[in-house]
Protein backbone atom coordinates (compact mmCIF):
# COMPACT_ATOMS: atom_id res chain seq x y z
CA UNK A 1 0.00 0.00 0.00
CA UNK A 2 1.24 2.96 -1.38
CA UNK A 3 0.61 6.68 0.97
CA UNK A 4 1.74 9.78 1.68
CA UNK A 5 4.25 8.99 4.82
CA UNK A 6 5.10 13.04 5.53
CA UNK A 7 3.12 12.69 9.04
CA UNK A 8 5.04 10.43 11.71
CA UNK A 9 3.69 8.96 14.37
CA UNK A 10 4.77 8.63 17.88
CA UNK A 11 3.62 5.15 19.80
CA UNK A 12 3.85 5.27 23.88
CA UNK A 13 3.84 1.98 25.25
CA UNK A 14 5.15 -0.49 22.76
CA UNK A 15 3.97 -3.85 23.73
CA UNK A 16 2.65 -6.51 20.99
CA UNK A 17 0.14 -3.67 20.26
CA UNK A 18 2.76 -1.21 19.21
CA UNK A 19 5.09 -3.43 17.33
CA UNK A 20 1.86 -4.33 15.63
CA UNK A 21 1.47 -1.03 14.36
CA UNK A 22 5.19 -0.14 13.45
CA UNK A 23 5.16 -3.50 11.39
CA UNK A 24 2.17 -2.24 9.34
CA UNK A 25 3.31 1.34 8.88
CA UNK A 26 6.93 0.86 8.72
CA UNK A 27 6.14 -1.32 5.76
CA UNK A 28 3.93 1.59 4.16
CA UNK A 29 7.02 4.35 4.80
CA UNK A 30 5.47 6.25 7.38
CA UNK A 31 8.31 7.05 10.03
CA UNK A 32 7.31 5.11 13.00
CA UNK A 33 8.82 6.21 16.68
CA UNK A 34 8.38 4.07 19.67
CA UNK A 35 8.51 5.60 23.50
CA UNK A 36 8.53 2.47 26.00
CA UNK A 37 10.17 2.26 30.08
CA UNK A 38 12.10 -1.02 28.83
CA UNK A 39 15.35 -0.60 26.82
CA UNK A 40 15.47 -4.01 26.49
CA UNK A 41 11.89 -4.74 24.85
CA UNK A 42 12.36 -7.10 21.94
CA UNK A 43 10.69 -4.74 20.05
CA UNK A 44 12.25 -1.96 19.72
CA UNK A 45 15.16 -4.10 17.23
CA UNK A 46 12.08 -3.96 14.92
CA UNK A 47 13.51 -2.72 11.47
CA UNK A 48 10.21 -0.58 10.61
CA UNK A 49 11.37 1.67 13.36
CA UNK A 50 12.55 5.00 12.96
CA UNK A 51 13.96 5.35 16.62
CA UNK A 52 13.26 4.67 19.67
CA UNK A 53 13.22 6.72 22.61
CA UNK A 54 13.53 4.97 26.85
CA UNK A 55 10.67 6.76 28.91
CA UNK A 56 8.92 5.35 32.07
CA UNK A 57 5.35 7.42 31.53
CA UNK A 58 3.84 5.69 34.65
CA UNK A 59 7.19 6.31 36.37
CA UNK A 60 8.03 9.90 35.67
CA UNK A 61 6.52 12.91 36.85
CA UNK A 62 4.03 14.51 34.37
CA UNK A 63 5.82 17.46 34.07
CA UNK A 64 8.97 15.77 32.84
CA UNK A 65 6.62 13.23 30.80
CA UNK A 66 5.21 16.47 29.13
CA UNK A 67 8.57 18.22 28.58
CA UNK A 68 10.26 14.95 27.06
CA UNK A 69 7.11 14.86 24.66
CA UNK A 70 7.14 18.59 23.84
CA UNK A 71 11.44 17.73 23.09
CA UNK A 72 9.93 14.71 20.98
CA UNK A 73 7.48 17.06 18.97
CA UNK A 74 10.02 19.87 18.25
CA UNK A 75 12.18 17.41 17.06
CA UNK A 76 10.24 15.65 14.78
CA UNK A 77 7.48 18.33 13.46
CA UNK A 78 3.65 17.61 13.48
CA UNK A 79 3.01 13.73 14.36
CA UNK A 80 0.34 11.25 15.34
CA UNK A 81 0.17 10.17 18.91
CA UNK A 82 -1.03 6.88 19.78
CA UNK A 83 -1.23 5.51 23.27
CA UNK A 84 -1.51 1.58 23.59
CA UNK A 85 -1.73 1.24 27.13
CA UNK A 86 -3.95 2.88 29.84
CA UNK A 87 -1.41 5.00 31.53
CA UNK A 88 -0.50 6.83 28.07
CA UNK A 89 -4.55 7.02 27.53
CA UNK A 90 -5.45 8.74 30.61
CA UNK A 91 -1.74 10.68 30.53
CA UNK A 92 -2.84 12.28 26.17
CA UNK A 93 -6.66 12.96 27.95
CA UNK A 94 -5.85 14.59 30.48
CA UNK A 95 -3.21 17.08 29.08
CA UNK A 96 -4.22 16.84 25.37
CA UNK A 97 -4.32 20.99 25.65
CA UNK A 98 -0.24 21.02 26.33
CA UNK A 99 -0.03 18.09 23.72
CA UNK A 100 -1.96 19.74 21.03
CA UNK A 101 0.55 21.86 19.82
CA UNK A 102 2.98 19.20 18.80
CA UNK A 103 1.01 15.91 18.25
CA UNK A 104 -2.59 15.22 16.16
CA UNK A 105 -4.73 12.65 18.39
CA UNK A 106 -8.34 12.32 18.93
CA UNK A 107 -9.87 14.29 22.35
CA UNK A 108 -12.33 12.15 23.42
CA UNK A 109 -14.33 13.74 26.95
CA UNK A 110 -11.24 13.40 29.89
CA UNK A 111 -13.83 11.31 32.62
CA UNK A 112 -14.89 8.78 29.71
CA UNK A 113 -10.98 8.19 28.58
CA UNK A 114 -10.74 7.62 32.84
CA UNK A 115 -14.00 5.96 32.97
CA UNK A 116 -12.82 3.33 29.91
CA UNK A 117 -9.80 2.54 31.60
CA UNK A 118 -11.45 1.52 35.27
CA UNK A 119 -13.87 -1.70 35.00
CA UNK A 120 -16.11 -0.43 37.95
CA UNK A 121 -17.11 2.30 35.52
CA UNK A 122 -17.25 0.48 32.05
CA UNK A 123 -19.45 -1.90 33.87
CA UNK A 124 -21.77 1.25 35.15
CA UNK A 125 -21.84 2.63 32.32
CA UNK A 126 -22.78 -0.72 30.78
CA UNK A 127 -25.12 -1.50 32.96
CA UNK A 128 -26.59 2.58 32.03
CA UNK A 129 -26.86 1.91 28.52
CA UNK A 130 -28.83 -1.68 28.59
CA UNK A 131 -25.41 -3.61 27.14
CA UNK A 132 -25.20 -7.31 28.82
CA UNK A 133 -22.44 -7.76 31.09
CA UNK A 134 -22.07 -11.32 32.92
CA UNK A 135 -23.15 -10.86 36.34
CA UNK A 136 -20.71 -8.77 37.91
CA UNK A 137 -19.83 -6.95 41.52
CA UNK A 138 -16.60 -5.32 42.69
CA UNK A 139 -17.34 -5.87 46.58
CA UNK A 140 -15.96 -3.78 49.34
CA UNK A 141 -16.41 -6.46 52.31
CA UNK A 142 -17.32 -9.87 52.78
CA UNK A 143 -21.16 -9.18 53.17
CA UNK A 144 -20.71 -7.92 48.98
CA UNK A 145 -19.62 -11.50 48.35
CA UNK A 146 -22.03 -13.10 49.99
CA UNK A 147 -25.06 -11.03 48.80
CA UNK A 148 -23.14 -11.73 45.30
CA UNK A 149 -23.41 -15.37 45.79
CA UNK A 150 -27.50 -15.47 46.46
CA UNK A 151 -27.09 -14.51 42.88
CA UNK A 152 -24.01 -16.09 41.22
CA UNK A 153 -24.11 -19.14 38.74
CA UNK A 154 -21.00 -21.25 39.55
CA UNK A 155 -17.96 -21.05 38.35
CA UNK A 156 -16.92 -17.81 39.16
CA UNK A 157 -13.78 -15.60 37.86
CA UNK A 158 -12.20 -13.81 40.65
CA UNK A 159 -9.86 -10.99 39.13
CA UNK A 160 -7.03 -8.34 41.04
CA UNK A 161 -8.14 -5.16 39.16
CA UNK A 162 -4.59 -3.73 39.22
CA UNK A 163 -2.44 -6.87 38.36
CA UNK A 164 -3.47 -9.75 36.00
CA UNK A 165 -4.00 -12.16 38.51
CA UNK A 166 -7.40 -14.42 38.05
CA UNK A 167 -8.68 -17.97 39.37
CA UNK A 168 -11.81 -19.58 38.10
CA UNK A 169 -13.74 -21.00 41.40
CA UNK A 170 -16.06 -23.94 41.22
CA UNK A 171 -17.59 -23.58 44.63
CA UNK A 172 -18.87 -20.94 47.25
CA UNK A 173 -16.50 -22.69 49.16
CA UNK A 174 -13.51 -21.89 47.08
CA UNK A 175 -14.54 -18.32 46.29
CA UNK A 176 -14.90 -16.68 49.55
CA UNK A 177 -11.34 -18.90 50.80
CA UNK A 178 -10.06 -16.69 47.64
CA UNK A 179 -11.65 -13.43 48.55
CA UNK A 180 -10.11 -13.93 52.03
CA UNK A 181 -6.53 -14.62 50.51
CA UNK A 182 -6.98 -11.80 48.15
CA UNK A 183 -8.80 -9.32 48.87
CA UNK A 184 -6.95 -5.90 50.41
CA UNK A 185 -9.08 -4.79 53.24
CA UNK A 186 -7.93 -1.04 52.80
CA UNK A 187 -7.93 -0.46 49.10
CA UNK A 188 -10.24 -3.07 47.90
CA UNK A 189 -9.45 -4.39 44.57
CA UNK A 190 -11.30 -7.28 43.37
CA UNK A 191 -13.54 -8.22 40.78
CA UNK A 192 -16.08 -11.38 40.86
CA UNK A 193 -17.64 -12.08 37.27
CA UNK A 194 -19.78 -15.19 36.69
CA UNK A 195 -17.66 -16.98 34.00
CA UNK A 196 -19.57 -17.70 30.88
CA UNK A 197 -19.38 -21.33 29.77
CA UNK A 198 -17.69 -22.18 26.64
CA UNK A 199 -14.03 -22.38 24.27
CA UNK A 200 -11.81 -19.45 23.95
CA UNK A 201 -13.53 -19.61 20.24
CA UNK A 202 -16.36 -17.50 21.85
CA UNK A 203 -15.01 -14.60 22.77
CA UNK A 204 -15.02 -11.52 19.83
CA UNK A 205 -13.54 -8.27 19.64
CA UNK A 206 -14.34 -5.24 18.11
CA UNK A 207 -11.61 -2.83 17.30
CA UNK A 208 -12.49 0.72 15.56
CA UNK A 209 -11.99 4.51 15.07
CA UNK A 210 -14.72 7.00 16.03
CA UNK A 211 -14.54 10.71 14.65
CA UNK A 212 -15.52 13.63 16.97
CA UNK A 213 -18.93 13.08 16.66
CA UNK A 214 -18.80 9.22 17.93
CA UNK A 215 -19.59 8.33 14.05
CA UNK A 216 -17.68 5.06 13.61
CA UNK A 217 -15.36 5.62 10.55
CA UNK A 218 -13.65 2.13 10.92
CA UNK A 219 -14.83 -1.02 12.39
CA UNK A 220 -12.99 -4.29 12.38
CA UNK A 221 -14.29 -7.79 14.09
CA UNK A 222 -12.95 -11.07 15.06
CA UNK A 223 -12.54 -13.96 16.89
CA UNK A 224 -10.27 -15.93 19.35
CA UNK A 225 -9.59 -19.47 18.90
CA UNK A 226 -7.04 -19.60 21.30
CA UNK A 227 -5.33 -17.18 23.91
CA UNK A 228 -2.72 -17.14 26.70
CA UNK A 229 -3.23 -17.75 29.42
CA UNK A 230 -6.15 -19.88 29.21
CA UNK A 231 -9.67 -18.86 29.98
CA UNK A 232 -8.62 -14.78 29.99
CA UNK A 233 -5.47 -13.82 27.61
CA UNK A 234 -4.16 -12.33 24.46
CA UNK A 235 -5.23 -13.69 22.02
CA UNK A 236 -2.66 -16.29 20.12
CA UNK A 237 -4.76 -17.38 17.59
CA UNK A 238 -7.55 -15.70 16.03
CA UNK A 239 -9.71 -15.05 12.77
CA UNK A 240 -11.29 -11.87 11.40
CA UNK A 241 -14.68 -12.31 10.99
CA UNK A 242 -17.50 -10.01 10.38
CA UNK A 243 -20.06 -9.91 12.85
CA UNK A 244 -23.00 -7.40 12.31
CA UNK A 245 -23.97 -8.19 16.54
CA UNK A 246 -21.29 -6.78 17.75
CA UNK A 247 -20.50 -4.17 15.53
CA UNK A 248 -24.14 -2.92 15.68
CA UNK A 249 -23.52 -3.16 19.97
CA UNK A 250 -20.50 -1.30 20.13
CA UNK A 251 -21.37 1.29 17.58
CA UNK A 252 -24.44 2.29 19.34
CA UNK A 253 -22.45 1.93 22.89
CA UNK A 254 -19.92 4.40 21.59
CA UNK A 255 -22.39 6.88 20.23
CA UNK A 256 -24.38 7.18 23.57
CA UNK A 257 -21.02 7.53 25.61
CA UNK A 258 -19.86 10.23 22.80
CA UNK A 259 -16.54 8.59 22.22
CA UNK A 260 -14.32 9.40 19.76
CA UNK A 261 -10.59 7.93 18.85
CA UNK A 262 -9.21 4.50 18.84
CA UNK A 263 -11.73 1.72 20.48
CA UNK A 264 -10.77 -2.12 21.44
CA UNK A 265 -13.68 -4.20 22.93
CA UNK A 266 -14.14 -7.89 24.31
CA UNK A 267 -17.48 -9.81 24.20
CA UNK A 268 -17.94 -13.39 25.33
CA UNK A 269 -20.68 -15.38 23.41
CA UNK A 270 -23.21 -16.98 26.19
CA UNK A 271 -25.58 -19.67 24.68
CA UNK A 272 -27.59 -20.15 27.18
CA UNK A 273 -29.54 -16.61 26.13
CA UNK A 274 -28.25 -16.03 23.08
CA UNK A 275 -26.30 -12.69 23.83
CA UNK A 276 -22.85 -10.97 23.52
CA UNK A 277 -21.70 -10.26 27.10
CA UNK A 278 -19.39 -7.32 27.47
CA UNK A 279 -15.82 -8.39 29.04
CA UNK A 280 -13.60 -5.31 28.86
CA UNK A 281 -13.18 -2.34 27.29
CA UNK A 282 -10.17 -0.03 26.47
CA UNK A 283 -9.73 3.51 25.25
CA UNK A 284 -6.92 2.59 23.53
CA UNK A 285 -5.18 1.56 20.17
CA UNK A 286 -4.80 -2.22 19.50
CA UNK A 287 -5.03 -4.80 22.56
CA UNK A 288 -6.10 -8.51 21.49
CA UNK A 289 -6.19 -8.03 18.14
CA UNK A 290 -3.16 -5.90 17.27
CA UNK A 291 -1.58 -8.45 14.86
CA UNK A 292 -4.61 -9.80 13.42
CA UNK A 293 -5.65 -6.19 11.94
CA UNK A 294 -2.25 -4.76 10.95
CA UNK A 295 -2.99 -4.87 7.39
CA UNK A 296 -5.35 -2.13 8.28
CA UNK A 297 -3.81 0.21 10.53
CA UNK A 298 -2.61 2.62 7.97
CA UNK A 299 -6.67 3.08 7.05
CA UNK A 300 -7.04 3.50 10.95
CA UNK A 301 -4.80 5.79 11.33
CA UNK A 302 -6.10 8.04 8.08
CA UNK A 303 -9.44 8.07 10.28
CA UNK A 304 -7.56 9.48 13.30
CA UNK A 305 -6.16 11.99 11.32
CA UNK A 306 -9.38 13.02 9.76
CA UNK A 307 -11.05 13.51 13.54
CA UNK A 308 -9.64 17.05 12.78
CA UNK A 309 -11.22 17.92 9.40
CA UNK A 310 -14.32 19.54 9.02
CA UNK A 311 -15.89 16.25 6.95
CA UNK A 312 -14.12 13.59 8.53
CA UNK A 313 -16.14 11.10 6.81
CA UNK A 314 -15.49 12.72 3.47
CA UNK A 315 -11.74 13.02 4.51
CA UNK A 316 -11.84 9.70 5.12
CA UNK A 317 -13.48 8.32 2.28
CA UNK A 318 -11.24 10.71 0.05
CA UNK A 319 -7.98 9.36 1.94
CA UNK A 320 -8.95 5.90 1.33
CA UNK A 321 -9.55 6.70 -2.53
CA UNK A 322 -5.60 7.28 -3.12
CA UNK A 323 -4.21 5.25 -5.61
CA UNK A 324 -3.05 2.47 -3.39
CA UNK A 325 -1.46 -0.75 -4.51
CA UNK A 326 -1.84 -3.86 -2.37
CA UNK A 327 0.95 -5.43 -0.89
CA UNK A 328 1.89 -8.58 -2.91
CA UNK A 329 3.24 -11.97 -0.36
CA UNK A 330 6.87 -12.24 0.18
CA UNK A 331 5.74 -15.90 -0.57
CA UNK A 332 3.37 -18.29 -2.00
CA UNK A 333 2.00 -20.26 0.57
CA UNK A 334 3.41 -23.34 -1.12
CA UNK A 335 7.02 -21.92 -0.86
CA UNK A 336 6.34 -20.56 2.89
CA UNK A 337 5.03 -24.24 3.25
CA UNK A 338 8.33 -25.66 2.20
CA UNK A 339 10.65 -22.91 4.01
CA UNK A 340 8.54 -23.75 7.89
CA UNK A 341 8.96 -27.86 6.85
CA UNK A 342 13.27 -27.16 6.13
CA UNK A 343 13.34 -24.64 8.99
CA UNK A 344 11.61 -27.74 11.16
CA UNK A 345 13.98 -30.53 9.70
CA UNK A 346 16.99 -27.74 10.41
CA UNK A 347 16.17 -27.13 14.16
CA UNK A 348 15.94 -30.82 14.99
CA UNK A 349 18.09 -31.89 13.11
CA UNK A 350 20.71 -29.55 14.66
CA UNK A 351 19.52 -30.75 18.14
CA UNK A 352 20.75 -34.57 16.86
CA UNK A 353 23.89 -32.91 15.64
CA UNK A 354 24.93 -30.92 19.10
CA UNK A 355 23.16 -33.28 21.57
CA UNK A 356 21.54 -30.86 23.08
CA UNK A 357 18.04 -32.36 24.01
CA UNK A 358 16.64 -35.43 23.89
CA UNK A 359 14.78 -36.58 20.82
CA UNK A 360 11.85 -38.57 21.27
CA UNK A 361 8.25 -39.86 19.27
CA UNK A 362 7.72 -36.36 19.40
CA UNK A 363 10.50 -34.96 17.81
CA UNK A 364 10.94 -37.82 15.55
CA UNK A 365 7.17 -36.93 14.32
CA UNK A 366 8.40 -33.53 13.93
CA UNK A 367 11.17 -34.74 11.37
CA UNK A 368 8.63 -36.61 9.23
CA UNK A 369 6.13 -33.59 9.46
CA UNK A 370 8.97 -31.10 8.14
CA UNK A 371 9.89 -33.20 5.25
CA UNK A 372 6.47 -34.11 4.21
CA UNK A 373 5.67 -30.32 4.85
CA UNK A 374 8.55 -29.51 2.67
CA UNK A 375 7.94 -31.76 0.45
CA UNK A 376 4.24 -30.96 -0.16
CA UNK A 377 5.02 -27.32 -0.26
CA UNK A 378 7.56 -27.95 -3.12
CA UNK A 379 5.10 -29.99 -5.36
CA UNK A 380 1.98 -27.24 -4.84
CA UNK A 381 4.52 -23.86 -4.87
CA UNK A 382 4.62 -24.26 -8.92
CA UNK A 383 0.67 -23.92 -9.12
CA UNK A 384 0.05 -21.44 -6.70
CA UNK A 385 -0.41 -17.45 -7.77
CA UNK A 386 2.47 -14.98 -7.34
CA UNK A 387 0.09 -12.08 -5.86
CA UNK A 388 -2.29 -12.41 -2.67
CA UNK A 389 -4.80 -9.96 -1.77
CA UNK A 390 -5.34 -8.99 1.65
CA UNK A 391 -9.05 -9.78 2.72
CA UNK A 392 -11.98 -7.12 2.89
CA UNK A 393 -13.31 -6.82 6.18
CA UNK A 394 -15.90 -9.27 7.05
CA UNK A 395 -14.26 -12.16 5.07
CA UNK A 396 -12.40 -14.89 7.05
CA UNK A 397 -8.67 -15.47 6.96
Amino acid sequence: MRINPSLPVVVLGFGYGGLGIARSLGRLGVRVYAVDADPTAAGLASRYLSGAHTWDVAGASVTDTLGFLDDLGQRLGPALLLPTTDATAVLVAEHSDELAPRFLFPRPPRALVRGLTDQREVFRLATRFGVPTPLTVFPRSRDDVERFLADARFPVVVSELRTDRRAIVATPEALLSRYLEWEDRTAPNLMLQEHIPGGDDAVWMFNGVFNEWSECVAAFTGRKLRQHPVYGGTTSLGVCERNERVERLTIDFMWALGYQGVLDVGYRYDARDAQYKLLDNTAKAYHQFARMFQTHVARIVIGIRCTKEKDPLKCYANALSLKVELPKLPVTWGRASFIGGVATLAVLLLKLVLKTDFLGVGAWFGVILGAGMAYGGFLHNAEEEQTAVPPEVGTTT
